[in-house]
């Protein structure tokens, strides 16, 4: 643990870690990434679209969906620890 301490989550999180087990297909955009695939290379796609992203297992098929809010908290969310609210 403390020798990945320091090292960017998104550098080392898969797809896999942070997405939701998919139930509902209609609510998926037309952006599909493998559930293998690095955060730091999946992010900014991610981050620009306004509906969920479909997360594709290593046959093609759709096994969840990433919602960009993960992204961003995987991105920034540790950050912001310790800022005042006022």
């Amino acid at each position: 643990r403390k020798f990945t301490e320091n090292v960017p989550r998104e550098k080392v999180l898969k797809v896999e870690n942070i997405m939701e087990p998919e139930k509902n297909l209609k609510e998926l955009g037309s952006l599909r990434v493998q559930k293998d695939d690095l955060i730091e290379r999946v992010a900014e796609a991610v981050l620009s679209q306004a509906k969920l992203v479909g997360v594709l297992d290593n046959n093609g098929k759709v096994v969840g969906s990433l919602n960009h809010l993960k992204v961003v908290n995987v991105l920034f969310g540790d950050k912001n620890k310790g800022l005042s609210k006022e």
